[in-house]
């Protein structure tokens, strides 16, 4: 209770705060309230955007497997939570934002869900919540665990009391053997710890998009259908200063090949106008995508900004050459699997820590180009225009290692299923 006298206004300074967060003080709504009425409550927690879409599978199969079930997931960001509320069923399913890390409110909302089974995705520690749980006698499983070399040092830090928390949770899945040696130096029991790849690589289903996939498929084929030889080279999830990284190697590229296009995808949509202004500099010629209407809306272009979330993977369908952008900037890098899903050869720069261990089964397996900088970059963007067979070489190679690595949901469900099927 002291801890709260320090927490509670700390809260209140730091977070953004709108009305929903009520909910983090163990207020749940009365339709969720009604929902769960005789139902079994599957609780799957996840931090944000990122952690919430690598549910999707898994509550996919959990309601396949278990339609009675009620699927609850908790998260702590606005954006978080709109996608959230798309993966649930509405008839069989909610979201909340997870109750704050305070022993009366973990055990308040725990009494009012009794959930069957609680899942946390990755590197979450929420000491209140897992001493709750398990007081509460609920099995309690980590699903995606890694552990970075900079949250390894911090956590060994205060190892006696990460080693404390961590002995609270029943099963983790981790994503590597490092990761695996990482828990159990922090003290997890090894008999506890299962690695079962990453659950990145079963997110994107490339034969199932989303029902909005048929009007950027039209609006593709409309730009590509100017020229059946036209080569698209597609940058997602881009930051400062990539985007003028790339614009000036567009403006050579193209002055060189008249069959080149350059789409554009920035991570932070609210960022095109800059972009804009790049390219305006360079006196290139660029569409914005939400412009595009129809066939009579897309000119002669050779740049195309993506001015729309969520729409990214869809695009990587089209591709024939994929930059992961957030690895020439400093940014840690972003998803790798989702152009690799669609068998496109893909390159990305030497900044991808935080997917340190996807990007390194990728390059052990020579299924993607590591460029070092901004003249790599063009080099081996060339290489791959001038070469049919190298980018579909290296398109299979990065399909093949997604195949040789899904499962995780699987796996997950495999060793759970005994809690899940337990009625008592």
């Amino acid at each position: 209770m002291i801890y709260a006298v320090f927490y509670i206004p700390y809260f209140f300074i730091k977070r953004k705060f709108h009305s929903l967060m009520i909910q983090r003080f163990g207020f749940i709504p009365n339709d969720i309230l009604k929902k769960i009425r005789g139902k079994e409550v599957v609780w799957l927690h996840a931090v944000s955007v990122g952690e919430v879409m690598l549910l999707k599978p898994l509550v996919s199969r959990i309601r396949s497997l278990y339609p009675d079930a009620f699927i609850l997931i908790s998260t702590i960001t606005k954006t978080g939570f709109d996608v959230a509320k798309n993966i649930v069923p509405d008839n069989a399913g909610g979201v909340i934002f997870a109750p704050l890390d305070l022993s009366f409110i973990t055990k308040k909302v725990i009494k009012i869900f009794k959930p069957k089974i609680f899942f946390v995705v990755e590197t979450e520690i929420w000491p209140n919540l897992f001493i709750s749980l398990r007081k509460f006698n609920i099995p309690t499983f980590l699903i995606n665990g890694r552990i970075s070399d900079s949250s390894f040092k911090r956590y060994m830090l205060v190892r006696s009391i990460v080693k404390f928390v961590i002995k609270k949770i029943d099963t983790f899945f981790v994503q590597t053997e490092t990761d695996a040696d990482r828990f159990a130096k922090l003290g997890a029991s090894r008999e506890k710890i299962k690695v079962c790849s990453s659950l990145k690589f079963d997110y994107v289903d490339a034969n199932n998009l989303k029902p909005q996939a048929a009007s950027i498929e039209n609006i593709f084929n409309m730009i590509l259908n100017k020229n059946e030889k036209q080569i698209l080279f597609v940058a997602g999830s881009t930051h400062d200063p990539e985007e003028k990284i790339i614009l000036k190697m567009a403006k050579k590229i193209i002055g060189e090949y008249s069959s080149v296009i350059f789409v554009i995808a920035p991570r932070h949509v609210d960022r095109i106008e800059k972009i804009k202004q790049s390219a305006e500099k360079l006196n290139l010629k660029y569409m914005v995508f939400s412009d595009i209407k129809d066939s009579k809306s897309v000119d002669a272009a050779r740049v195309i900004f993506i001015d729309k979330m969520g729409i990214l993977h869809q695009i990587y369908k089209f591709a024939d050459i994929v930059f992961v952008g957030g690895s020439l900037a400093k940014k840690g890098g972003h998803n790798i699997i989702e152009p690799a899903r669609f068998k496109k050869p893909i390159l990305f720069g030497p900044f991808m820590y935080n997917f340190s261990s996807i990007s390194s089964i990728f390059l052990k397996k020579d299924s993607a180009m590591l460029v070092k900088n901004e003249k790599d970059l063009r080099r081996l963007t060339e290489r791959l225009i001038n070469s049919d067979e190298q980018r579909r070489l290296f398109g299979q190679k990065a399909y093949n290692v997604v195949i040789e690595n899904e499962g995780a949901t699987e796996r997950i469900l495999n060793d759970t299923k005994i809690f899940l099927n337990n009625n008592n």
